[in-house]
Order: C-alpha cells, then structure tokens, then sequence
C-alpha cells in the first residue's frame, strides 16, 4: 500500500475563490445568460431568442438566482407595457474575462474534436475504397464457381 504523502498546495481561504466563482456560474445556461449579457443588456423575451432551446421557466429561474447573486441588475424600462431589462452588475462584468477563456478553451476543445472526427472519416473512406478494390478484383470463373 502507498504513503499517503503530505499535501503541499497552500490552504485556501475560508471561502474559496474558485468555489465562489463556479458556485457563481454554475448551472445549465447560466454561463451561456453571463455571455449574452456581457455584449449588451437584453430583455427577458430577447434571452429566449438567443437560448432557444432554455424554457421561459428556466430562464426566468436563472435570471432571479443571478439577480440575487448580485450578478445581473433588473432595470425596468417606463414602456407601455412595464418591460425589464437584464444587465450585468460590476461583479458580473468581472466574470466576463473567465468566461472568454472558457470559450477559448471549448473552441479548441471542439477543433480537436473536428479534427478527430475528420480523420476518423477519412480512415473510412481508405477502407471503403481497399473493400471496393478487392470486390473489383476478385472474379468468379465461370467455369468452376471460384473466385480468383
């Protein structure tokens, strides 16, 4: 059985950076609100329009949850009928720098996959070819049923 060697790495403090900053963003969409909010404020029904596949029920959820993490202000705009728009706070615009690197890094992520699967394909198409080959190749003669 192995020692169990001694932790080096400096303790954190008591609330950690990294939890509180994943702890802020965490949650299906809420990343994908932040990014959309980091280019403008936008209104309840133009996040819909930019998530289409988040239910208005979600999106209501996340948006009260990040208004009340003190990321997202809600400001309500003097229209006929009350409208709200959702922008970011100083502290959300301070996450706006990690989530361009999340998108950095997912944009590489699915360039090596691209890659991967470009490759994969083109493995495919050398053995269809070769399987096609031996198909022309191979003849059956007439006169015995072989193939030859």
């Amino acid at each position: 059985m192995l020692k169990l060697r001694q932790n080096r790495v400096a303790r954190p403090p008591i609330e950690c950076p990294l939890t509180l900053c994943v702890r802020y963003m965490s949650g299906m969409w809420t990343a994908n609100i932040l990014w959309y909010l980091g280019q403008q404020p936008r209104r309840f029904t133009e996040l819909k329009q930019d998530l289409r596949d988040i239910s208005a029920k979600v999106l209501s959820q996340r948006l009260r949850r990040l208004a009340g993490d003190g990321l997202v202000e809600r400001v309500p705009l003097s229209t006929s009928p009350p409208s709200i728009e959702y922008a970011l706070t100083p502290l959300g615009r301070d996450l706006q720098p990690a989530l361009a690197v999340l998108v950095a890094v997912g944009q590489q992520i699915k360039h090596r996959k691209a890659i991967a699967s470009a490759n994969r394909l083109a493995q495919l198409v050398v053995q269809s070819r070769e399987v096609h080959d031996n198909i022309g190749r191979a003849r059956v003669d007439a006169s015995n049923g072989e193939f030859t």
